[in-house]
């Protein structure tokens, strides 16, 4: 996905700057995607532009056109649920970094420097770049982009939720994949579908619940009363962490018995 703003003024000659962001990383859920925007060195900022997550909702959505008319252009890459689990989540946001850089890239703005959130630049990109810790809320390029990352991929998973049967059950719309107890539940009752990330830990956590209460939902009715009945006398279910603090537990005195801690 790539747009241009602005063209008709870019007359070429300008020192560019890209701002590099990710979202999505420890989602359990759905791709992880980035997105670029590449502006002209000392360009004004677009007002109110912060780190997505400093920001609500409803907040971040009202930014975006501005932040899209803002900048000469801005380009966003994901990598799928497929591509995470064979690189890992590390290796696979970069992926996606890369691929947002290279839609700009493509169209003929090339930057002589690119900014990127976090402590590492990004592999195999022969720009000039640089990584800054909390980038987002100090180089308001990196900001914008991931606000735009963030709306994207939350605006992706929300139609889906709404138009594909098979991932209603996890309320996406409200949780963007991130582990949450309405999709622990949903995890719980339905299983995995094709765009959860298996191998992440909240995952193994659900999956195994999911298991237990196969095994035993008969005639227990809803997920709410099954968690009572199996775990209600031994952890205080109203803290959304208790059951996975225990879960977390019971593995870990099991690794010990095995000889593997």
């Amino acid at each position: 996905m790539y747009i241009y703003n602005n063209i008709s003024s870019f007359k070429g000659g300008e020192v560019l700057e890209i701002g590099v962001d990710e979202v999505g990383c420890s989602s359990i859920m759905g791709p992880v995607s980035a997105c670029a925007v590449i502006v002209e060195k000392g360009q004004k900022k677009v007002a109110d532009v912060n780190d997505s997550k400093q920001l609500t909702k409803s907040k971040r959505e009202s930014l975006v056109v501005g932040i899209k008319n803002g900048v000469l252009a801005y380009g966003v890459g994901s990598a799928s649920v497929q591509e995470i689990k064979k690189l890992n989540i590390f290796w696979a946001k970069f992926l996606a970094m890369r691929r947002a850089i290279s839609f700009i890239v493509s169209k003929g703005f090339i930057p002589d420097k690119i900014w990127v959130d976090g402590n590492r630049e990004i592999p195999n990109i022969d720009y000039n770049q640089e990584a800054i810790i909390r980038g987002d809320s100090k180089k308001w390029e990196i900001g914008a982009a991931s606000i735009i990352a963030k709306v994207t991929r939350d605006n992706l998973l929300a139609d889906l939720e709404e138009n594909i049967k098979q991932y209603s059950y996890y309320d996406i719309k409200n949780n963007a994949g991130y582990f949450t107890i309405p999709h622990m539940k949903g995890i719980i009752k339905n299983g995995f579908s094709d765009l959860h990330r298996q191998e992440f830990v909240y995952s193994k956590f659900c999956i195994s619940l999911h298991k237990e209460y196969m095994k035993g939902a008969c005639g227990l009715g809803s997920v709410d009363n099954w968690l009572a009945s199996e775990y209600g006398d031994r952890i205080d279910l109203e803290d959304d962490w208790a059951l996975y603090k225990y879960w977390k537990t019971k593995k870990q005195m099991k690794l010990k018995s095995l000889g593997w801690d």
